[in-house]
């Protein structure tokens, strides 16, 4: 398990969520904002956050992250973005 900067998470998941034609730049914009509204309101469920001193994100390994992108936009295009959002 490593503990990565909520803003470094941040970037690496906009950077592969870029890598997606299909998405836009509105979509992954969309994706940041709703993150950081559950993150800020604790209601991230799988993801272990912390927040005090410095915003942190717990996460198994560096393959978390591409799962993480890889979900969002499986849940775009099947029209499941509520369900994902429940997942994290």
């Amino acid at each position: 398990m490593f503990k990565i900067e909520l803003e470094d998470f941040l970037e690496e998941i906009k950077a592969e969520l870029f890598s997606y034609d299909e998405l836009s730049e509105e979509d992954i914009l969309a994706w940041e904002e709703k993150f950081l509204s559950l993150f800020n309101d604790g209601k991230l469920n799988s993801l272990k956050t912390s927040i005090t001193p410095i915003k942190e994100i717990s996460l198994e390994d560096e393959t978390d992250i591409f799962q993480i992108a890889d979900g969002f936009i499986v849940a775009m295009m099947n029209d499941e973005v509520a369900e994902y959002w429940e997942s994290l």
